[in-house]
């Protein structure tokens, strides 16, 4: 059992501490976790993320629906990472969320949740991408491994590969679908080239 918990529970057996006592034991994060989280989360502050999915976006760091808005596009900076919070009528208590401080490209600034922002955000400008896809072009049949990783889908997720008396045989695994097959480094077939647009 949780230190958090096992207190909770001594309080609740001897019958003693108030109900506000035992709420902010109940929500107690242990100091060392949350400077490991915070640690992880804290490479991101002053990148630009673009918004590519539903976003909450708070003017606290909680998730309380009535104070928060859903963002589906645009683009934020990152300012900062915040532990979140419970509010409470007594006031407010830390929370195990992890939140984003940002701006919004309005210049807005509030809260996003870590793990939502890491989920539905993209550190490359949609319309950029696609445009920087369409001038490196899709992978063709005759090019070689160079000239594939050159292309707009880049380099594979892994790489499978087989030995055989007649050469050596790639599989190029992008996921999605998307497989470029080659033998001694010469594209010999591509499947799920419409997968990507």
């Amino acid at each position: 059992m949780r230190r958090s918990s096992l207190l909770l529970l001594a309080f609740a057996l001897a019958g003693c501490g108030s109900a506000q006592q035992q709420l902010q034991l109940q929500h107690q994060t242990n100091p060392q976790t949350y400077a490991q989280e915070k640690v992880r989360y804290e490479r991101n502050v002053g990148k630009v993320y673009w918004i590519a999915g539903a976003l909450r976006f708070c003017p606290m760091p909680n998730r309380i629906n009535t104070k928060c808005q859903v963002l589906g596009d645009g683009h934020l900076k990152i300012d900062g990472v915040e532990q979140g919070i419970t509010e409470t009528a007594a006031g407010n208590l830390p929370a195990r969320e992890r939140y984003y401080r940002v701006t919004l490209h309005d210049g807005r600034t509030g809260y996003i949740l870590t793990a939502d922002l890491m989920a539905h955000g993209a550190e490359i400008d949609p319309e950029m991408a696609v445009a920087e896809c369409k001038r490196r072009g899709d992978p063709r049949v005759g090019m070689t491994a160079t000239q594939v990783e050159a292309t707009c889908w880049g380099k594979p997720g892994h790489i499978d590969q087989t030995h055989t008396a007649d050469g050596i045989s790639d599989q190029y695994v992008y996921g999605d679908g998307r497989y470029i097959d080659l033998r001694d480094g010469i594209v010999t077939s591509i499947q799920g080239a419409d997968t990507l647009r």
